[in-house]
């Protein structure tokens, strides 16, 4: 994001260990640890169809982002 952004990347903009809640979070929980099944639910709801035009247009750029194809 930061390189689309022409912005540069400072590593505490990563939620770490004994990092506070940035100020105005809503809940100190989600800030760390992440939570890699956050989006389980909500992706279970999408239709097949959605999900496959999403891959289709989009699988290069998750795979460069490091994320995994949901199928």
């Amino acid at each position: 994001m930061c390189e689309f952004a022409e912005l540069e990347f400072d590593p505490r903009q990563v939620p770490q260990p004994g990092q506070q809640a940035p100020l105005g979070s809503l809940s100190e929980e989600k800030w760390y640890p992440l939570r890699r099944e956050e989006n389980t639910r909500y992706l279970a709801s999408l239709s097949p169809e959605l999900v496959r035009a999403l891959n289709e247009r989009s699988a290069d750029l998750i795979r460069r982002l490091g994320y995994e194809i949901v199928e």
